[in-house]
């Protein structure tokens, strides 16, 4: 049985998408819908894998066996190298609770479940995905998935006719496609684009396209041509045209998937002019790196971006691409070649082969998480063995013990109410606890000042739990315990909901942008309104109550994530004073509030330190480690146990 017709003008179509897809993430803007690029793939992926299959059957060669080690041969040996090195990278790059979440993701990338990982961890447009090293890598969960379930389809179905199968397969793509346009696939929009269920369609209608009687083949050379140049320009609109606030998947990935069907169908024969363009030597040949271009160019680029802050230039993006291509070539050559041309080894054996290298993937990251979590490395930034579930229903004294540290039999209690940086400051709080013989209840959710009657506009992961319920059961267990709670610490990063988070003149995802049912806007200066209305607000309800109002100014941002193997950039103690002059001097005129101010323990000199005897303060670039914690101790102490001094309205700064 001869080999399936070898098409130079798919590989000319893998340039393209891996092209498109690296320009998005190099940040050019003209390519602001390039993430299509991975939709192509998966058109592509679904006609040759069926094709293949096809192929096998025919010839009475095919087994599950002889299908997988193709694959592993395929995928495993360069993905082992790209994520061994990213991690080995990685090791001297990222703060240690970054770090713990590329070991949980390669354990995810070793069983081709990180889609799965990523829908739980993070949304794909936010800006904190630009940070994840591995987050590429959903897209071969998807694929690996669909490798699993497909050929036992195929198998099942091997006694019927085409036409049959054909329609069972566009029975199961309008299902899947239907259910990613669905509502329900609106109301989860992280789900709808990472989860196989509203993703195989695109797969499978590049299953379609191998199972299209030839009698539908075109056969036309100017309608061919006319096909293959507007499924080009149909990629080339959704690449240029959709953006992060497009809603994707759902009817916008009609673009690269019609487009990549209208590009294959027409190739079939004679060539088209487009096949003629994209079967030219040097396409050609990107697109037969392209596997290893795809898994490259995302490390280095997130990598970059975690050492780098602020916008990447054109020189570093050039960079960036020139390597992307130099390790993708060298990769190709000398990984991927080598490994799917070599016919000694057993189909066992590179099945054994595949699974060991898998394993040892995840093996390594499962010994340095618990290296990490025995070690109990100063750099954590989970300090705190809270339960994740508190104040999520109505709390009681008794129930919010789960919640509680320090005597938890003493009848002098405080409530210790934040974001983040409430579980980062947990180390000083547990101990001033313990000392002064206080009961501490914490209530902290990330990305979630302690302010009632807010929000935050982009509504993503932890930000809707900003209003609501979480923050109503915060409100009625102190409203129910206002004789037994004696002092509120209210600590945030709250320069970040002063003005939000923005870049090139847009409000990011995961911007910490506030809104209340009076504002509704992407503007910094709304923001700013809020956050001070809501402070007011919080700061009345607590003083209604006579309960003691303590507020703790955060410390210095730096202005890099801090890393031992980096250069020592402290901040200068005018540059902090400068960034945080407008919100200190907005705190220190609240009504019956009493401050923390670290300035002057973090900036003792004229620089703001980032040490202490070599002991890294912080564990990125806002969040205190333990070190950095136990620095408030002596503050937290003076104030818990004097008398209450109010401050005077004024600043002085």
């Amino acid at each position: 049985m001869p080999e399936i017709n070898y098409r130079r003008d798919i590989d000319g179509l893998r340039a393209i998408a891996v092209l498109i897809v690296i320009f998005y993430h190099l940040d050019f803007s003209l390519f602001s819908g390039g993430f299509i690029g991975v939709d192509v793939f998966f058109v592509i992926s679904g006609f040759l894998i069926t094709k293949t299959i096809q192929q096998d059957i025919r010839a009475d060669k095919f087994t599950f066996t002889r299908f997988y080690v193709k694959r592993i041969r395929r995928i495993i040996p360069a993905l082992f190298v790209t994520t061994l090195t990213t991690l080995i990278i990685s090791l001297y790059i990222l703060p240690v609770n970054e770090l713990k979440e590329l070991l949980a993701s390669i354990v995810s990338v070793a069983t081709f479940t990180s889609n799965i990982f990523f829908w739980q961890h993070v949304d794909y447009f936010s800006t904190v995905s630009d940070l994840k090293p591995l987050l590429h890598t959903w897209s071969l969960g998807i694929e690996e998935q669909f490798y699993l379930l497909f050929p036992v389809f195929m198998f099942l179905t091997v006694n019927l006719k085409n036409n049959s199968i054909l329609f069972i397969v566009l029975i199961l793509l309008a299902s899947s496609f239907a259910l990613g346009v669905s509502p329900l696939a609106a109301q989860h929009p992280s789900a709808n684009f990472f989860l196989p269920a509203t993703r195989f369609w695109e797969l499978l209608a590049g299953t379609t396209l191998a199972f299209i009687p030839s009698r539908f083949n075109l056969h036309n050379i100017y309608l061919k041509n006319s096909a293959a140049l507007m499924g080009l320009l149909i990629i080339a609109l959704g690449a240029t045209l959709l953006s992060y606030k497009s809603l994707f998947p759902g009817i916008n990935a009609l673009y690269p998937v019609v487009g990549a069907m209208l590009i294959i169908h027409s190739g079939k024969g004679d060539k088209t002019l487009i096949a003629a363009f994209l079967s030219i030597g040097l396409i050609r040949y990107i697109g037969l790196i392209s596997f290893s271009l795809y898994l490259w160019h995302w490390p280095i680029i997130a990598l970059l971006k975690n050492v780098i802050f602020g916008e990447l230039t054109i020189t570093t993006k050039l960079s960036a691409l020139t390597l992307t291509f130099v390790l993708s070539a060298l990769s190709y050559r000398f990984v991927e070649q080598p490994f799917r041309t070599n016919q000694r080894l057993k189909e066992t054996l590179h099945i054994k082969s595949g699974l060991i290298a898998l394993g040892s993937l995840g093996a390594i990251a499962i010994i340095i998480l618990l290296f990490i979590f025995f070690r109990a490395i100063d750099q954590g930034i989970k300090p705190t063995p809270m339960n994740k579930d508190c104040f999520k229903d109505e709390e009681t004294i008794k129930s919010s013990e789960n919640c509680s540290f320090g005597d938890i039999k003493s009848n002098r209690i405080f409530l210790l109410f934040g974001d983040s940086h409430a579980a980062a400051m947990y180390p000083a709080f547990h101990k001033l606890a313990l000392d002064e013989k206080w009961r501490g209840i914490i209530a902290s959710i990330d990305g979630c000042p302690p302010l009632f009657g807010i929000f935050r506009l982009d509504g993503i992961g932890t930000a809707s739990n900003c209003s609501g319920v979480y923050a109503d059961n915060v409100k009625t267990f102190v409203t129910n315990n206002k004789e037994l709670i004696e002092a509120v610490f209210l600590t945030a990063r709250w320069p970040i909901y002063e003005k939000g988070a923005f870049k090139n003149g847009r409000l990011l995802n995961e911007t910490h942008f506030l809104s209340d049912q009076d504002m509704r806007s992407e503007n910094a200066a709304d923001s700013s309104k809020v956050l001070l209305k809501a402070l007011r607000r919080t700061v009345n309800f607590f003083n209604a109550l006579k309960i003691r109002t303590i507020i703790i100014e955060p410390p210095p941002k730096l202005n890099l994530f801090i890393n031992s193997w980096r250069e020592r950039k402290d901040v200068p103690r005018t540059e902090f004073i400068k960034k945080r002059l407008y919100l200190h001097k907005a705190l220190n005129k609240l009504p019956l509030v009493e401050i923390i101010d670290p300035i002057n323990i973090f900036c003792p000199t004229e620089r703001c330190k980032m040490y202490d005897a070599y002991k890294p303060l912080y564990t990125d670039d806002n969040h205190v480690s333990r070190t950095g914690a136990l620095l408030f101790y002596p503050l937290l102490k003076s104030v818990l146990n004097q008398p209450p001094k109010y401050n005077d309205g004024n600043s002085n700064e």
